[in-house]
């Protein structure tokens, strides 16, 4: 064995590396590790490159080597842990990165690594910690802050996400993932004028980026900007006519536009690419709904149903058409199969006190299903409007005329409680009452 001759290769190998050339960088450490295949040098350069290629299959492959060649180096096991993280592989990421910690591995990267980890496994809390103490180490690790926002995104605390990943991109203007990220938080938080500046940005650094266009425009509808909207949307379909993404969202645009038969063909763009994509199913039935083209619009589930039938969204939609077709049997059945598949969902519940007022069928069972509906969504109106036309129905008037308050205070301006306050009867009950009790069920005499 010609340890100069190896050296020199290996030097070689950095090299091309340092270039950025990491094709030409493998093939020298491979050569490398021909001649000696235990070479701690050549494998951690071979793992380096193919990480430096996003190929972290290859990656892992060769730390996993280091760390049998090198059990008590630290470094070892951090290589092999992130890569692991990076391959999804997270159980066995943390006791590799828990083990460089233990053999004296200290840098903010490492806990980036293990925080990484502990969010996809879904310990949140955990990896907000571990995100912290990387900070402290390195204050100005963009990758940490990026994971952190996204961490704290995923616990609800929006505030904190959007300083973290402004942070993040004053740290560096550049990142485009960071711009897209921050918008998407500023969405979140309803400030959609600043969420079209962020995308936009990510779009100056990334012209390419149909990612970046679609939210852009998603902005730009949320704002009324329904021309800028639509341009985006167009852009991108040019650009890539695959994106279901954008012929979903030029859907939407069009139905604000009430260009609704252009909607209804970019619904069915989108759902030929992807008859699952819940945005243009969504779009599509309400479309069919609003044309009375109902048997479209099953045709349409029932394809999406065949790949996933145990979707409650699928289920939702299916129940929506067959209201607005007056089949409230088959409403009832849909709104029932939504339910078990996904018992915690208060519209669901609605859906099912609906259809038996409907039906005019075990108004008790209605009251059940209405209530927990109310107990899931407590800030939601709907479930209360339909509470207070049963109890009228039942001739219970002190009832009815709560959950018709509770309705009107919790979405005074919505277009159903509107309609249903604008009754004489009803308005006259609401008049006429003084204090409501708190509402619930309530002990009626036979």
């Amino acid at each position: 064995m010609n340890q100069y001759r190896i050296e020199v290769i290996i030097d070689h190998g950095h090299g091309f590396y340092e270039d950025g050339n990491y094709d030409r960088a493998i093939d020298l450490y491979v050569r490398a590790l021909e001649m000696d295949v235990r070479n701690s040098e050549a494998l951690e350069g071979l793992g380096q490159s193919y990480a430096a290629l996003s190929n972290w299959e290859g990656a892992a492959r060769a730390f996993e080597q280091f760390v049998e060649v090198e059990p008590a180096c630290p470094f070892s096991h951090y290589l092999f842990g992130h890569a692991l993280g990076a391959l999804g592989r997270h159980d066995k990421a943390l006791s590799e990165l828990r083990r460089a910690l233990s053999l004296g591995y200290r840098s903010g990267e490492i806990h980036s690594a293990i925080g990484y980890s502990l969010h996809m496994i879904g310990d949140i809390e955990r990896a907000l910690q571990s995100y912290v103490r990387a900070l402290e180490l390195d204050p100005d690790d963009t990758t940490t802050l990026f994971n952190y926002g996204k961490a704290l995104v995923a616990r609800g605390d929006y505030p904190a996400a959007r300083r973290v990943l402004k942070q993040a991109v004053d740290v560096d203007p550049d990142d485009g993932q960071a711009w897209i990220a921050l918008g998407e938080v500023y969405e979140d938080l309803a400030e959609w004028d600043l969420a079209l500046l962020a995308y936009e940005r990510a779009i100056d650094l990334d012209p390419a980026s149909t990612d970046a266009r679609c939210l852009a425009a998603h902005a730009h509808l949320m704002l009324d900007q329904l021309d800028e909207a639509e341009n985006e949307y167009r852009r991108v379909v040019l650009q890539d006519n695959g994106d279901s993404d954008a012929w979903a969202g030029l859907g939407e645009v069009l139905v604000a536009r009430e260009r609704h038969h252009e909607a209804l063909e970019a619904f069915r763009y989108a759902l030929d690419i992807n008859p699952v994509d819940p945005d243009a199913l969504s779009g599509f039935v309400i479309c069919c709904g609003s044309a009375g083209a109902f048997d479209d619009a099953r045709c349409a589930l029932d394809a999406a149903m065949d790949k996933d039938p145990n979707c409650p969204n699928l289920w939702h939609l299916l129940a929506t058409i067959e209201a607005a077709a007056g089949i409230p049997e088959r409403a009832l059945k849909a709104y029932e199969r939504a339910a078990h598949l996904s018992p915690g969902d208060a519209a669901a519940h609605a859906g099912i006190g609906w259809a038996l007022v409907e039906l005019g069928r075990d108004i008790a069972r209605a009251e059940i299903h209405l209530l927990e509906s109310v107990r899931l969504a407590p800030d939601w109106y709907y479930p209360c409007l339909l509470l207070g036309e049963l109890f009228l129905h039942e001739n219970d008037l002190h009832t009815a005329t709560e959950w018709f308050v509770r309705a009107r205070d919790l979405a005074p301006d919505e277009p159903d409680v509107c309609h249903i306050l604008a009754d004489p009867e009803i308005r006259e009950l609401i008049e006429n009452c003084v204090r409501p009790r708190p509402c619930g069920k309530k002990e009626r005499t036979k």
